[in-house]
């Protein structure tokens, strides 16, 4: 039970604190730091802080990629983390 709370609080604090920086590089080059960049991921962690399913949503996949290589091996891991992570693109959530 510890491995599970455990990586799943692990993805949902990096999913928290990367988010915004991988939204800005996906956004394309020349990827820079200016005056719209602090605004930019202040908000996107403000939208995070008023809506908490977001982040917990987005971390499931990884979380279920560390739970399935603990529990049963890298296939298990591996498919649970394909198979959530094309059901949440499939629902839109990511």
């Amino acid at each position: 039970m510890e491995v599970i709370l455990t990586s799943y609080s692990a993805a949902c604090v990096s999913t928290i604190l990367w988010y915004p920086l991988r939204d800005m590089a996906k956004a394309g080059p020349p990827y820079t730091m200016n005056a719209t960049t602090m605004p930019y991921i202040l908000s996107r962690w403000k939208g995070m802080a008023t809506h908490p399913y977001q982040p917990m949503l987005i971390a499931v996949p990884t979380a279920s990629l560390y739970f399935g290589v603990w529990g049963g091996g890298a296939l298990i891991g591996g498919f649970l983390h394909g198979t959530l992570r094309v059901a949440l693109a499939l629902a839109g959530v990511c």
